[in-house]
């Protein structure tokens, strides 16, 4: 093998002439996403609490399942709007989420059943469930990087 410069070429970045400034110090980044550092957060309390074999769509279902589940309240909204957040968790937050962690068993066995039991409704959700993921996998294509869920 043989080794020989062929052409010598200045490259430019930017507009300036301006030599790149050394980097000072470690860590000084701040997170471009914070969505992503949003969920990836949510992903680690959650593992941290659960046992099992749990994806992170399992997990990040369920927790947005029951948040929706608590925004639907009347009560907890005005509790929020005119309490702290310390103040809040002593109001009747724990009842409720408790109420919608029981009610949730039923909906999604309900649910279930009725995919399970009927061809018509498993088609129909297919479809739907098709839609959702094939939108999904062509916009993590689209911007190269895989996402947890985009649906919340």
């Amino acid at each position: 093998y043989r080794l020989e410069a062929l052409d010598e070429r200045r490259l430019t970045l930017g507009d300036h002439d301006e030599p790149l400034k050394p980097i000072t110090g470690v860590g000084g980044g701040e997170a471009r996403e914070p969505e992503t550092a949003y969920l990836s957060s949510l992903i680690e309390r959650l593992n941290q609490l659960f046992e099992g074999e749990l994806s992170d769509a399992d997990l990040l279902g369920y927790a947005h399942h029951i948040k929706g589940k608590l925004l639907e309240s009347a009560t907890l909204a005005q509790q929020a709007a005119r309490n702290s957040k310390e103040q809040f968790a002593l109001g009747d937050f724990q009842h409720v989420l408790m109420d919608n962690v029981i009610e949730g068993i039923d909906r999604y066995q309900a649910m279930a059943g009725q995919v399970m039991g009927n061809p018509r409704v498993q088609k129909a959700f297919a479809d739907i469930m098709l839609d959702l993921v094939y939108q999904e996998f062509q916009q993590q294509q689209a911007t190269g990087k895989p996402e947890a869920s985009s649906i919340s």
